[in-house]
């Protein structure tokens, strides 16, 4: 369950450049834990990141090189 607090995923515990996830509000952003990346955030509807969020999941966003 996302809350107010950033969270990163478990599978970049030893990367520097992960994709950090929170809600705010009625919105849940997405952001680069990278200095680099610092102050852009992506915010998306609930809907919206549940239809990303499952589309992922279905494997709609692979790449060929992904495939075995």
């Amino acid at each position: 369950m996302l809350n107010e607090e950033w969270h990163k995923s478990s599978w970049s515990e030893t990367a520097d450049g992960c994709v950090k996830v929170r809600r705010n509000g009625n919105r849940v952003e997405v952001g680069d834990t990278k200095p680099e990346g610092a102050g852009v955030v992506l915010s998306f509807t609930p809907y919206e990141w549940w239809t990303f969020r499952n589309a992922v999941l279905a494997g709609e966003f692979d790449l060929p090189e992904w495939q075995e």
